[in-house]
């Protein structure tokens, strides 16, 4: 291989890697910039919300699962450990979020 093949070769390396700094730099601003709008950038909401019907990136309270919600958080502001909620919950016939995704 001569040296000018070695020389474009470093090239390329040296632009991909300035491709995909920039790629990763563009990603960060627009997820930053909608976090600072109030939008949901995950890929999935919290147990408890829903993705709104119409709006994109906007989360609303799930209404089904509130109660369940309201019932997790009920004992932490009680001082209950989250180990003690748990279990009350499962005593308590209490769907798990890996079911209510289901």
């Amino acid at each position: 291989m001569d040296s000018t093949a070695n020389d474009i070769t470093t090239f390329r390396a040296i632009m991909n890697d300035m491709y995909t700094k920039d790629i990763s730099n563009k990603i960060k601003s627009v997820k930053r910039d909608k976090q600072q709008k109030g939008q949901f950038i995950g890929d999935k909401p919290m147990y408890g919300y829903k993705m709104h019907s119409t709006e994109k990136n906007r989360i609303v309270i799930d209404e089904k699962a509130a109660p369940v919600v309201r019932q997790i958080f009920a004992p932490a502001l009680s001082s209950m450990s989250c180990r003690k909620t748990a279990t009350t919950l499962s005593e308590e016939g209490g769907p798990s979020p890996a079911t209510y995704c289901g």
